[in-house]
């Protein structure tokens, strides 16, 4: 988890160790904590779309995608639970599956008031009480919104760490060379 913040800014990355050595203690074993010089590593701010405008800045690297926190970094990182949520996500899959399919889809509340309002609409809009066979055909061609995949949305960038890796080319002593 990688805080690139302004280094004029000194009051969140001091919060964001706060938070982390009072909630996140446990996590350590699997995640190093980070504080970035944001006008130094302006590349993988670009790689996340971001800009120096934009800092404090909270990602995760898992080393495959690069996760931007939807939050304010300024104003939420204090708020108790969001951090160890952020991470939570991580290690279910969720910010993986969200990476490539989009956001999870949100049922919308129904109750017996929901229900009542719903059903009296529908009797409004079709006072006969049937649907017209042409509305079957548009519907059945376009499909639910939560399935819908969105193309104007851009995914987090592909982490650049594992290009860090040495290089095949090179001659090394961990293989044989001739």
């Amino acid at each position: 988890m990688i805080l690139f913040h302004n280094p004029e800014d000194t009051d969140t990355p001091a919060r964001f160790k706060h938070i982390v050595a009072g909630e996140l203690l446990s996590e350590r074993s699997s995640v190093n904590f980070l504080v970035a010089n944001g006008l130094q590593f302006t590349h993988p701010l670009h790689h996340l779309g971001k800009t120096p405008k934009d800092l404090p800045v909270l990602a995760i690297d898992s080393f495959r995608h690069m996760y931007v926190w939807s939050h304010n970094p300024r104003s939420d990182i204090d708020r108790p639970g969001m951090l160890k949520q952020f991470i939570d996500d991580l290690n279910s899959g969720k910010l993986h599956r969200e990476f490539h399919q989009g956001p999870d889809p949100t049922p919308p509340p129904v109750g017996p008031a929901i229900e009542h309002k719903q059903e009296e609409q529908a009797k409004e809009a079709n006072p006969i009480g049937h649907i017209p066979k042409e509305a079957d055909s548009e519907d059945a061609e376009t499909e639910h919104p939560s399935t819908q995949h969105d193309a104007g949305r851009t995914s987090p960038p592909e982490s650049l760490f594992r290009k860090l890796a040495p290089s095949r080319t090179r001659y090394t002593i961990l293989r044989d060379e001739l």
